[in-house]
């Protein structure tokens, strides 16, 4: 659990969630245990406000739901996040699929994706719900879908990419004009940085983006519009080590820096 934790769901302003679920993808992991773990070992001081964000912030962490099954798991996540939690969700992943269920549970209109990968697939394998086809899945659930980072595209994606007339990649730098004024629900697969940064995901594409750079983004779209939820998601790794550290790092950082405009 996460240290500091201790609020119930009725009185957070912050709740994690973990989706232990690997079931669609070739790599397994423990991901929302080792980012809690990660968690725990910073410090949660704001050295730019000097002030320890867990004195600030009431904190729920709700646990894990760990399923093989993902209609098990959709079910499970649609009776945890209802009636809809009043507190902030940070989901901890768990392959990208896990995004699905709470994208049901929360219906944001709009969803940005971080993602190396489109996850375009109508069917992956056979399959409607996988880890490829979550972006194509969630598009028929929302409003809008702006999918940043991508650079490993399928053909077969290229032509479902044509049919959704609601799903668009976008450049870093175009995110601010394409999010306009509205509120996002935001979901981070850490497949966007490159493997030097996040080696354990389930599928490493070289050339991704530094994690300076993906903070950054993430501080400029914090500053500006108002977030709704956040996932971390397709982390690979059985150990703490440097992927696990940097996606706790990413959550550390919206807690310090971007709360208070989410």
């Amino acid at each position: 659990m996460i240290e500091n934790a201790i609020h119930s769901m009725s009185d957070a302003d912050i709740m994690f969630l973990g989706l232990d679920y690997y079931g669609t993808c070739s790599e397994q992991g423990n991901g929302p245990s080792l980012i809690r773990q990660a968690l725990n070992s910073f410090s949660s001081y704001d050295m730019k406000r000097g002030v320890d964000v867990f004195d600030e912030l009431r904190i729920c962490d709700a646990g894990d739901i760990k399923e093989s099954n993902y209609d098990k798991l959709r079910r499970k996540v649609l009776k945890k996040l209802s009636p809809e939690p009043e507190a902030f969700l940070i989901t901890l992943g768990g392959e990208h699929l896990v995004t699905l269920p709470v994208i049901e549970s929360l219906k944001p209109a709009n969803v940005l994706i971080f993602d190396a990968h489109a996850d375009l697939h109508d069917k992956y394998n056979g399959q409607e719900n996988s880890y490829a086809t979550v972006a194509h899945r969630i598009s028929e659930r929302v409003d809008k879908v702006l999918i940043t980072g991508v650079r490993d595209l399928t053909v077969t994606e290229a032509g479902e990419l044509k049919k959704l007339d609601n799903v668009e990649l976008v450049k870093f730098e175009e995110l601010p004009d394409k999010m306009g004024s509205e509120p996002w629900y935001v979901s981070i697969d850490l497949d966007v940085l490159d493997p030097v940064y996040c080696p354990e995901v389930s599928t490493p594409i070289p050339l991704g983006v530094s994690l300076e750079f993906l903070v950054k983004v993430l501080n400029r779209i914090c500053l500006h519009h108002r977030i709704v939820g956040l996932d971390i998601v397709e982390l690979t790794a059985r150990k703490k080590g440097l992927s696990s550290i940097n996606a706790g790092g990413i959550i550390m950082n919206y807690l310090r820096r971007c709360r208070d405009n989410g």
